[in-house]
């Protein structure tokens, strides 16, 4: 007996296949389709990312008197019982913050002007800009450059010195000022307010977006750097995450004993799988607080006509 219940129930589900799928035979197809290549392209990005949380969790251990491969936090372990690790982290922390509130002030401080149309030299600074983004110096008279000049070898000012801003940022922020209606920048001109008023009243609240692009994207890069404290630090104490990880995945050795039980150990394998997940950790926890400003804008509605 099918009831009113069981109706309803139908009718819902019916109306949900619709709103996916769609009405018409064509759009079925067209939409199963669609799912079907979205499905495919998420399981490539996800499987080397889920085999390597496998791997990590993979230890040895022996199973009268055989090797068996079992389940443990034995690399994990192995990884967090290196004690410069820890200072590693806050080093990481510290220039990938600094690091990134210095390159987001320098980028917008330097997009402002040049996104004004009435500068005068408006297109010398812009092509000056354009050619550090287009011809580069090379690595050793930047080498010659960090060491000799600013004597920076060996300073922890160095991880926040280079990369302070880009030519590539620049532009892409240049490009979003001038993407904010000009009304907003005459009426608070003509209500008395400045420049700096202007700047940091109207285009900074406004550029929210693109302000978290550019710092996830310095963030990234400043905590995944690893050729700065190889060429210019030589103090233990002063490296970063990624010079440590490269020197604990360089040591992993599939014989190396975790804690207490020699019949437990950390696969060579293992360790480094569990490197990797250690150092993406602090990132994948930022993006999801980020991931707003990338699909949703805050112009709509700023402006009436």
């Amino acid at each position: 007996m099918v009831t009113a219940e069981t109706k309803n129930n139908d009718n819902k589900f019916k109306h949900f296949l619709r709103r996916i799928f769609g009405h018409s035979s064509g759009d079925i197809a067209f939409n199963i389709i669609l799912y079907l290549f979205i499905f495919i392209f998420l399981a490539i990005m996800v499987t080397p990312f889920i085999y390597v949380i496998c791997e990590s969790f993979k230890s040895r251990k022996l199973i009268d008197g055989v090797p068996t491969d079992v389940w443990s936090f034995a690399a994990y372990i192995k990884v967090l019982e290196n004690e410069s690790i820890f200072r590693a982290y806050l080093n990481t922390f510290i220039s990938t913050a600094f690091g990134t509130l210095v390159a987001v002030a320098l980028t917008t401080v330097g997009a402002y002007p040049l996104s004004k149309k009435k500068l005068i030299g408006r297109q010398v600074f812009i092509v000056y800009v354009l050619i550090t983004m287009l011809f580069s110096g090379g690595l050793i008279p930047f080498y010659i450059l960090i060491r000799n000049v600013l004597k920076l070898t060996d300073n922890f000012l160095v991880y926040i010195i280079i990369g302070a801003t880009g030519a590539f940022n620049i532009f892409i922020v240049k490009g979003y000022f001038q993407g904010i209606p000009e009304e907003l920048y005459e009426s608070a001109a003509l209500d008395g307010a400045g420049e700096f008023r202007i700047f940091f009243s109207i285009y900074l609240p406004l550029s929210k977006p693109i302000i978290a692009t550019v710092a996830l994207w310095v963030a990234v890069g400043k905590w995944n750097d690893y050729m700065t404290g190889l060429l210019y630090i030589t103090s233990s104490e002063k490296l970063l995450i990624q010079n440590i990880l490269r020197g604990m995945l360089s040591k992993a050795s599939s014989t190396s004993g975790i804690g207490g039980d020699n019949s437990l150990q950390a696969l060579a394998e293992s360790t480094k799988m569990a490197t990797v997940i250690i150092s993406i950790i602090p990132i994948i926890m930022v993006y999801p607080f980020v991931q707003k400003y990338f699909t949703k804008g805050v112009m709509l509605g700023s402006v009436k006509g």
